[in-house]
C-alpha cells in the first residue's frame, strides 16, 4: 500500500513511539525550531512526580526526546528538517514507506542520501500499513539545554493533564 499523505503514516509511527514508552504529541506539534511531524519524550517520572507536588528540583525532566520527521519522498528536504530540530530534540528520525526508506539504506545511487544521515545521526524509520522499523537508528545529540527543557515542558504538562484526567 502507497501511503497518500504524509499524514497517513502518523498513527503508525505513533505505535511505534509508544510501544518505547513515549509520551506523544498530535500530529504537526510546534517547537522553537519549527514544526515537526511528530515530538515524543520520555519524562523523568520522578522529577515530574517532585514538581507536581511542588517539591524542589526540576531538571531534568526528561530522559528521553525524539522528533520524528514524516515523508513520503524528498529525502534531502526531510533531512535538512531533521537536523533543524537538534537544536531541541536529542533524537531526530526521518520516517518514510518501508519500500522508499529501504531503497535509501540499500540502493547505491541513495547512498548520498545515506551518508547524510549517517553525517548528522539522523535514524531512518520504515513505515508500512502494518508496522513501523528502525533501519538506522538515530545517534543522540547535545541539543541547546534550554530548547530542551521548553519541549521536555511540553511534555510535563501534557502528562499531568492527562494524570489529572485518570484521577476521579
Amino acid at each position: 500500500m502507497a501511503f497518500a499523505r504524509e499524514k497517513d503514516m502518523a498513527p503508525i509511527v505513533t505505535a511505534w513511539l509508544r510501544a518505547q514508552g513515549m509520551l506523544v504529541l498530535p500530529w504537526q506539534a510546534g517547537t522553537q525550531c519549527g514544526i515537526t511531524d511528530l515530538a515524543a519524550c520520555v519524562l523523568n517520572l520522578e522529577m515530574a512526580e517532585r514538581r507536581l507536588h511542588r517539591k524542589r528540583g526540576w531538571r531534568p525532566l526528561h530522559t528521553r526526546l525524539v522528533a520524528v520527521e514524516l515523508k513520503l519522498d524528498y529525502v534531502r528536504q526531510a533531512i535538512r528538517q531533521a537536523r533543524g530540530y537538534q537544536c531541541a530534540f536529542e533524537e531526530t528520525y526521518v520516517a518514510l514507506p518501508r519500500d522508499r526508506a529501504e531503497a535509501v539504506v540499500a540502493n547505491r545511487r541513495q547512498a548520498e542520501n545515506l551518508s547524510r544521515l549517517h553525517a548528522h545521526g539522523i535514524g531512518l524509520l520504515g513505515v508500512s500499513e502494518r508496522d513501523c522499523a528502525e533501519l538506522l537508528p538515530a545517534v543522540k545529540c547535545a541539543p541547546g539545554p534550554l530548547q530542551a527543557e521548553r519541549q521536555a515542558n511540553k511534555f510535563y504538562w501534557e502528562w499531568r493533564r492527562s494524570a489529572q484526567e485518570a484521577t476521579p
